[in-house]
């Protein structure tokens, strides 16, 4: 008969650290491994850092294969419209809940539920809480690398060949919906820097097609205009119009702006500084780029900012060398 989990997770303990640390263990592995739930932890716990990674990446693949209607039709003849049903039925709702423990208990745990959902697995504070300030930066940061639409990761995720396909395929759906995000000079001057620029750091670099974002400890999302990683460097491009350049609008002249009622230029600044500050809280350093300046000396200030990104990486390069790493 098959060891039980917990008892299996007390053994691996025993046989892996002395007597004296075991009481420990012990206490640490009741508190937080009875119940039956399979988790990437629990995995780690019984198996080891590298096997238990392994067996967790195992077992995902398997319940998300156990969740389609492929496997649902052969293994127990569902139709697509039970399928469906079945799926709608187990969806977290407050009409489930409320069907599952009644009204009161249900709401409760309904909107439990989706005050849980607004930071689990998404923002900093959620991966700080759950793994600790420095591992949780460092999930947090993974997470947001491994969602952006690089090459590298459709690779990851469907193999060489049809990787690349399904690359190509959404780099050129998504560059036909964000037209008008992105302006036509804004991604001349984004071009003209990722080519003048190391290939070792051109790999790091995200605009465009392939964004980058953050949700700050505010639980703000904030999209970047263009991205260096590792270095934490961020260009954001202002048009003259769209973030009301004080130097062509007066700040208590009434603007129309984005087809919407008349604005102050002033509160416009005042929005875009905030977003700089927050995102300069969170420790990013952020040059911004003025339309009109741009138009009017194009070759200096692509120069600077190449000249600036490559300075830091040397010094990034220097101190990791220094450390080691």
């Amino acid at each position: 008969m098959p060891m039980p989990a917990f008892k299996r997770c007390i053994y691996y303990f025993m046989s892996v650290h002395d007597f004296k640390d075991w009481k420990r263990r012990f206490d640490w592995i009741k508190n937080h491994y009875s119940d039956k739930a399979i988790t990437e932890d629990k995995m780690m716990a019984y198996y080891g850092k590298e096997e238990g990674l392994k067996r967790w990446k195992a077992y995902c693949e398997k319940q998300s294969y156990t969740n389609t209607f492929e496997y649902k039709r052969k293994k127990y003849g569902m139709s697509k419209k039970e399928f469906l049903e079945y799926n709608k039925l187990r969806a977290t709702t407050l009409e489930n809940m409320i069907s599952k423990y009644g009204v009161e208990e249900g709401t409760e745990r309904f909107n439990s539920y989706v005050e849980k959902q607004k930071d689990a697995g998404c923002s900093l504070k959620y991966f700080q809480e759950k793994y600790g300030e420095i591992e949780g930066e460092k999930y947090y940061k993974d997470v947001n690398k491994r969602k952006s639409m690089t090459l590298d990761n459709f690779i990851r995720i469907y193999g060489e060949e049809l990787g690349k396909q399904k690359y190509l395929e959404c780099k050129e759906k998504h560059r036909n919906l964000m037209v008008n995000k992105f302006s036509n000079i804004s991604l001349e001057l984004f071009d003209a820097i990722q080519a003048s620029l190391p290939e070792k750091i051109q790999k790091n670099v995200y605009y465009h097609f392939n964004e980058y974002y953050i949700i700050t400890q505010n639980n703000n999302t904030y999209y970047f205009d263009f991205y260096i990683d590792k270095l934490k460097y961020v260009i954001e491009f202002y048009g003259d119009y769209w973030h009301l350049n004080p130097l062509k609008y007066k700040s208590d002249e009434l603007v129309s702006y984005k087809g919407k009622e008349q604005v102050l230029p002033k509160e416009k600044w005042v929005e875009d500084k905030k977003r700089l500050d927050e995102i300069t809280n969170e420790g990013y350093t952020i040059q911004v780029v003025w339309e009109s300046d741009y138009k009017n000396n194009k070759d200096k200030i692509i120069d600077t900012l190449v000249s600036d990104i490559i300075q830091r990486w040397r010094k990034l390069d220097d101190k990791n060398r220094l450390l080691g790493s």
